[in-house]
């Protein structure tokens, strides 16, 4: 279980981060204990924008990337080691991406490994759920996109539709 320790531009750690929910595997829950789901936000203000991180297998619910996004995230960086056949169509992460940047009217970065049994396709996504770059499958490679995260603003339209027992 990996714990990362954000730093600052001078290098002084302002979090750390556990991951969560534990995968299901005997690895994982023979090892650590399950957290509480009301853990499940790791939300860090950082120079340019708010950010949500989110550890492989945490993107898998999507309820922790709502409660990021209530709890101010504006940027969901997600980082894989998702393993599958690298044959394109392959990566759930494209449309796990769009999803979570729609429906929360957030920015996306999403990276994952490039390897014989990962199937990579990094992307980058807007807040309209188009992805704006989508790098290969089968080879490491470099992907930019402009996040004006203006184009957030409007998360109150949609934040004040919710069911009020998700906003608590």
């Amino acid at each position: 279980m990996a714990i990362v320790g954000h730093q600052r531009p001078d290098f002084r750690t302002i979090s750390d981060f556990r991951k969560i929910p534990l995968s299901p595997g005997a690895y994982d829950l023979e090892s650590f204990v399950e957290p509480d789901p009301r853990e499940r936000s790791a939300v860090f203000t950082m120079r340019y924008a708010t950010v949500g991180i989110s550890n492989c297998f945490d993107g898998e619910f999507p309820e922790s990337i709502r409660r990021m996004r209530l709890d101010g995230a504006e940027v969901l960086l997600w980082s894989n080691a998702a393993t599958g056949s690298p044959d394109p169509g392959h990566s759930n992460r494209i449309n796990y991406s769009a999803a979570y940047a729609q429906a929360n009217r957030m920015w996306v970065a999403c990276s994952n490994t490039v390897a014989e049994n990962a199937y990579g396709t990094s992307l980058l996504v807007g807040p309209s759920g188009e992805p704006l770059v989508i790098l290969p499958t089968n080879q490491e490679a470099f992907g930019t996109a402009t996040f004006n995260l203006t184009m957030t603003d409007d998360w109150t339209r949609w934040h004040d539709h919710l069911d009020p027992r998700l906003t608590k």
